[in-house]
């Protein structure tokens, strides 16, 4: 193709000028031969290392690498041998461009030494993701610039210019050793690992979400919505019906302890996550701003989460035109939908918020379609930020969400526009993900997405991988999820408050169903339209989780979105099943008395699940209370070892099987208020020692403990009571030689920690 430089506008012409400048400056900067060394000291050894220049523009471009290495025992250059000095011809190839040379000093330390070079083909690829990445960036500040989906989307040459110069910047600032990609993405990384991202992450969302909020409310009152209203309040009964037997006090679990720990200063593992999971602590920061010296927040910001999930479930079924009554029986049957075995728990904080803000995604989509504003189109971008940088199981179903309005609205400028505006956030996550990939930086997960990924090595295989788990899936959600929630008609204790709930629910919808602008029900086309979209939703909905077989078998992981499809699916056959009879008004009974009666072995099994969650919580506060009683103010500089009689699966039985994590660290820290030991760790008689890389401890021997002289031990026996010892016991093997001494590490007329008192005193309470 001829490019007529008269038929480019002068703009586009300036911008070709300063692309062929680039270039020129590019050339420039890749043709000065800059050599690259090291010049280093270790453990008595001197070390230089030298390449007679930085780049390798293409496969078979090598360069000659020099070293001169004393006082050492060996070398090995990218795993073999050689003598302390020599030349050779070095070839970068595609992911390793950089030589990694690993020394021993004399004394027989070891440290890898790697000479930073770069491959042509390595760093296009990395400017080539980093550019593309950043390109949703200039797409969206369009489409702020220009609210609106009439209009074209904006490829043109320009664009294409701009993104070549782009391009080409990316090289040429790497080249002249201005920038790093691989610096730039560790940085990032660091930014998203730290506390006040996810602070402020929180006022963002108070920013954009709270004006959407004060809008809706606004426009319902104009429209005179009761009906809405009074939905929306039902569903605040209803969820406070299932907290309110359990109290807002309940000791928090294993991700609560942690991830307060680690937002008040805790070095964890964690950080490892939040590289891709960049927000999954935002609603952590609110529920410790409403509750800082207790875990009421934790309970309260749940129950806000989920009200407004219900919120958002219902407000996406009016904006499709479902009657009210109808889509509050249906956003019940969501609710309680008997898939997940762990829905309410606190554990699952980030699978909650990411399903709540697709779901305010999807509904604030539906709203900019009809009315563009800058405010919605914000909030769309947010609530997929939030969905995706918390949890990633609703991936699939935010790829497919686009064929629903191309359905209705055709192949037209405001479905295109509309698309672009709902996959910018998704691609930009996905290419962030790339690009972690390709600096080789490690993440969490990175593990199990290469072995996901080489588990499908033939067509074949993969094919029957997923028929299993999608069977499995299906009869989960469709049958034994239902023959659970009949057992828990069993466990009578919750019957009166699940009778009131649904008492509640049914007089709602009785008496929304007899206003005249009710309408009449779907049609049976309608409804059987609804039946298989609702079951083809189960599919997306497990999404990429099904690929991980660390997650395949955990429901409360997997099942986050099936209940969306599957109440779909159920509520629509009931629909189909009242069809028969010629009555409206009989029909509406009939589909308001079935729903209820499905609701009710599904609401039940919710209360005998939440009824769980603060005994497990209190079983581990209690044992925790009994530690600080017996040690109330410890050394800074002392490690805590609690020593177990009980094996893994003991522990699980108990409810304690969290301690083998890095919760007990972080709930020590958190009731010392930062003022307690140094560590705290797990170990099992004649097992393994959970300790964090802690140097004087060894994961897999507990006998390589080297000293006792900071070692505070408790001793938890299978009656669950902690004993302070203040000997070694016999059963470790271990000769302490004098040194364990407990007493001079603790200050018992100290008083409790205040933040102890408060957070374990239901777990006091309970006992």
């Amino acid at each position: 193709m001829k490019i007529h430089l008269s038929r480019f506008s002068r703009q586009n012409q300036l911008l070709l000028a300063l692309l062929l400048a680039s270039l020129l400056l590019l050339a420039a900067a890749l043709g000065d031969p800059r050599p690259v060394e090291i010049n280093s000291e270790f453990e008595g050894a001197t070390i230089q290392i030298t390449a007679h220049k930085s780049w390798s523009l293409f496969p078979g471009d090598c360069l000659e690498i020099g070293w001169q290495v004393e006082g050492i025992e060996s070398i090995y250059i990218d795993g073999q041998g050689k003598i302390g000095w020599g030349e050779m011809a070095y070839c970068p190839s595609f992911g390793a461009a950089s030589p990694e040379f690993l020394i021993t000093a004399q004394n027989g330390a070891v440290d890898t030494f790697t000479l930073d070079l770069s491959f042509g083909p390595d760093e296009l690829l990395i400017c080539l993701l980093f550019v593309m990445m950043l390109t949703p960036s200039g797409l969206a500040g369009y489409y702020l610039a220009r609210p609106g989906l009439n209009k074209r989307v904006p490829i043109t040459w320009s664009a294409a210019l701009l993104f070549a110069i782009a391009l080409v910047a990316c090289l040429l600032v790497s080249a002249s050793d201005l920038f790093s990609v691989w610096r730039f993405m560790l940085y990032v990384g660091q930014l998203f690992a730290s506390p006040a991202w996810h602070w402020f992450g929180a006022v963002v969302a108070v920013s954009v979400f709270v004006p959407i909020m004060i809008q809706e409310l606004r426009s319902g009152i104009r429209a005179k919505a009761t009906a809405d209203f009074v939905a929306i309040a039902l569903f605040l009964a209803f969820l406070l019906l299932l907290q309110l037997p359990f109290g807002f006090e309940s000791i928090g679990q294993w991700e609560e302890w942690v991830s307060r720990a680690y937002l008040e200063g805790r070095p964890s593992r964690l950080s490892d996550e939040m590289v891709l999971r960049f927000w999954i602590l935002v609603p952590r920061v609110f529920a410790i701003a409403l509750g800082p010296n207790s875990f009421a927040g934790y309970h309260w910001v749940n129950l806000l989460m989920f009200w407004g999930k219900l919120a958002l479930f219902y407000g996406v079924l009016r904006k499709l035109n479902v009657a009210a009554y109808l889509a509050i029986l249906c956003t019940i049957l969501f609710l309680v939908y008997p898939v997940n075995p762990n829905l309410m728990s606190l554990r699952s904080y980030p699978h909650t918020f990411s399903s709540l803000s697709l779901l305010a995604g999807a509904y604030l989509v539906l709203d900019y379609r009809a009315n563009p504003s800058r405010l919605r189109l914000l909030g769309i971008w947010l609530a997929l930020l939030f969905s995706i940088g918390s949890y990633e199981a609703g991936y699939v179903i935010i790829l497919l969400i686009p064929l629903f309005w191309f359905r209705r609205m055709g192949l037209e400028w405001r479905s295109v526009n509309l698309t672009v505006i709902w996959y910018l956030v998704p691609a930009a996550k996905v290419l962030y993900l790339l690009l972690l990939i390709a600096a080789d930086q490690v993440f969490y997960l990175s593990r199990t997405l290469f072995s996901a990924v080489g588990s499908a090595r033939s067509l074949l295989g993969a094919l029957e991988y997923y028929l299993n788990i999608v069977s499995s899936v299906y009869r989960q959600t469709f049958a034994t999820g239902w023959h659970e929630a009949l057992n828990a008609v069993s466990q009578n204790t919750w019957i009166a408050p699940t009778v009131a709930a649904l008492v509640i629910t049914g007089l709602t919808a009785i008496y929304l169903a007899r206003d005249p602008k009710a309408g009449a029900l779907p049609s049976r086309r309608q409804a059987i339209a609804a039946l298989f979209g609702g079951v083809a939703f189960v599919l997306p909905s497990i999404g990429v989780l099904m690929w991980f077989e660390h997650y395949n078998q955990d429901l409360w992981r997997m099942y986050v979105y099936v209940p969306i499809g599957a109440a779909v699916a159920v509520f629509s056959l009931l629909v189909l099943a009242a069809s028969c009879f010629r009555n409206l008004r009989i029909r509406r009974l009939v589909v308001v008395a079935a729903s209820l009666l499905l609701m009710f072995p599904a609401t039940l099994r919710l209360f005998v699940q939440n009824a769980q969650y603060p005994i497990a919580a209190n079983a581990k506060a209690a044992i925790l209370r009994q530690m600080i009683e017996q040690a109330p103010a410890i050394d800074s500089e002392t490690y805590v070892m609690l020593l177990s009689e009980l094996d893994s699966d003991e522990m699980s039985l108990v409810n304690i099987w969290e301690f083998k994590q890095s919760m007990f660290d972080g709930s020590v820290f958190v009731l010392y208020d930062g003022n307690g030991p140094q560590h705290a760790f797990l170990c099992f008689f004649g097992g393994a020692c959970h300790s964090d890389d802690i140097p004087a401890i060894r994961e897999d021997d507990p006998q390589q403990i080297t000293g006792f002289s900071n070692l505070v031990i408790f001793r938890l026996h299978e009656d669950l009571s902690v004993e302070l010892l203040r000997e070694l016991p016999p059963e470790l093997g271990l000769d302490d030689r004098g040194s364990y001494n407990p007493d001079r590490l603790i200050d018992y007329a100290a008083p409790l920690p205040a933040r102890a008192v408060t957070m374990l005193g239901a777990a006091g309470r309970g006992n």
